[in-house]
Order: C-alpha cells, then structure tokens, then sequence
C-alpha cells in the first residue's frame, strides 16, 4: 500500500516536460513583458520631460517678444499682439479640432 502511494506521489510531484517547457516559457514572456513596458515607460518619461521643456521654452519666447514689443511701442500693444496671438492659436485649434470630430468614422472591420 505503502509503495502504491509513493509511486503515485512520485508520478504527480514531478513535473512533466511540457510542463516545464511552458513555464520556461512563461517566465521568458514575463521577462520581456517586463522589458517592453520598462522600455515604454523610460520613453514616455524623456517624452514627458521633453514636453515640459518644449513649453518652458515657449514661455520663454513669449516673455522675450512681449518684453521686445513693450520696449519698442507700449505695454498695452504688447497685450494686445501677444494676447492676440493666443486667441487666433486658440480659436484655430478648436477649428480644427471640431473639424477633426465632425469627419465619420471609420468602417467596422
């Protein structure tokens, strides 16, 4: 009875090949699952810090323009071009945006 059970044991407590085989393979897919979304975030992250500067710098030219049209004519028509320049930027991008929202969609595959 003894012997009956430990070669039952036996039989269930060691794994097969094709066992093995795909947690081998599991573990592979885990590692590079593991790089891929390290990679992305790494990347998302130097996108993020770039945009972030992008607009730093913008904020610089903006400053730098105002501060050149308020030493050349007067503060208000500083105002008035760089405020301006925003709600022509802005009014456009809604434009296109509404644009971009009123084409159809497309096809169910």
């Amino acid at each position: 009875m003894d012997i009956a059970k430990d070669i039952a044991m036996g039989a269930n407590s060691r794994p097969s090949s094709l066992s093995l085989i795909f947690r081998s393979y599991l573990g592979d897919l885990r590692r590079w699952i593991g790089h891929l979304v390290t990679g992305y975030a790494v990347a998302c992250g130097f996108m993020l810090v770039g945009a972030i500067s992008l607009l730093i710098a913008i904020g610089i030219g903006v400053s730098a323009a105002f501060h050149a049209l308020e030493a050349r004519y007067d503060v208000w028509i500083a105002y008035a071009v760089v405020g301006g320049a925003f709600l022509v930027l802005g009014l456009a991008g809604l434009v296109a945006g509404r644009v971009m929202l009123a084409r159809p969609g497309p096809e169910i595959p």
